[in-house]
């Protein structure tokens, strides 16, 4: 097991079968039939912001070969789900702009006011 594939899509052999039910750029939803208890490879980045359920339980995403995402499956049927939460870094991030922009605003209004006073 452990086929890799860039785009979701059914793949099949004898010992397992992948099917997607659905994608966008932040998640991803597959049913996975296996014959073994399985660890599924996906060739997508790791990154610890990945979360997955495999049959609506939370599942460990692990780092496979050093840069991909993995998931131990059951044997047997299985639908899992990958989603991609980058926690507060997109309120860091607006707050770090916030910041620029207000120094910068700050920045512009002391030297106006200092040419004023010219």
């Amino acid at each position: 097991f452990g086929q890799f594939f860039e785009r979701p899509q059914a793949l099949a052999n004898g010992d397992f079968s992948v099917s997607a039910l659905g994608q966008d750029y932040n998640s991803l939803k597959l049913r996975i039939q296996t014959k073994r208890a399985s660890l599924f490879f996906w060739k997508d980045a790791w990154s610890p912001y990945w979360k997955a359920t495999v049959n609506g339980q939370s599942a460990k995403v692990a780092k496979a070969m050093g840069a991909f995402k993995a998931v131990a499956l059951p044997a047997g049927e299985s639908t899992v789900e990958f989603s991609f939460s980058p926690g507060a870094l997109p309120y860091a991030l607006g707050l770090a702009h916030l910041l620029f922009f207000s120094f910068a605003a700050f920045g512009a209004l002391a030297l106006w006011k200092g040419r004023e006073k010219s």
